[in-house]
């Protein structure tokens, strides 16, 4: 995302949201970003499920089309009021019908986006998005920068390519605001040189260092 981006008179961001409880996390994620710009508007595209339009000389006695539109609608100012709670600026809600990630992209497309937030589908969104999910068709078919939002869940044991974080580090980098970062038996490792901090904790091939100190 260029500079150039942040400073133009009009920052739109897409927030593509779903029937799920993860949409509110999305929507709290996209307020919040959205509040860090002046400049920025937020619309929520919420694609319906189940939605089927026919004409009106066709509708059958059992078509609930207009539930749905309802349920919709009402669904969108719910979320549109969550988002106003962290976003003071223009909120805007669209129902959709279709292809989600087709529908969500379209409409980016349309309003020349800067970004799309869409959720990662709950605690198996690494492996559904790696099958073609609609956050990873998103991804892949977006014309602009996409976020996928996904709850911090370090307790997670689906990544068995992950090693899990020491919880004796993750206390001290919270008690220190992150001005220590690792426990006694990773600081052993470390080595100080001037203003450059290189430390190679047992999981880190060449370790990292600290560019810029307080």
């Amino acid at each position: 995302m260029s500079a150039q981006a942040l400073t133009h008179d009009r920052f739109v961001i897409v927030a593509g949201i779903d029937g799920s409880p993860a949409a509110a996390y999305v929507i709290d994620v996209a307020a919040r970003f959205a509040a860090s710009i002046p400049s920025a508007e937020l619309h929520l595209v919420h694609v319906l499920d189940g939605f089927e339009p026919v004409a009106r000389t066709e509708i059958p006695s059992s078509w609930n089309g207009t539930e749905i539109l309802e349920r919709g609608r009402a669904y969108l100012e719910q979320l549109g009021e969550r988002a106003s709670q962290s976003f003071a600026g223009r909120i805007v809600g669209h129902l959709a019908t279709g292809e989600p990630w087709r529908e969500i992209v379209q409409f980016a497309e349309r309003v020349a986006s800067d970004l799309i937030i869409v959720g990662s589908e709950g605690r198996t969104g690494i492996r559904r998005l790696a099958l073609g999910s609609v956050s990873e068709l998103v991804v892949r078919k977006a014309k602009c920068p996409v976020l996928v939002a996904r709850q911090t869940d370090y307790h997670m044991r689906d990544v068995p390519e992950i090693e899990p974080a020491c919880p004796e580090c993750i206390v001290a980098q919270r008690e220190s605001a992150g001005r220590t970062l690792w426990c006694e038996r990773h600081t052993r490792r470390h080595a100080v040189r001037g203003h450059t901090h290189y430390e190679i904790p047992e999981s880190f091939a060449v370790g990292s260092s600290l560019l810029r100190p307080e």
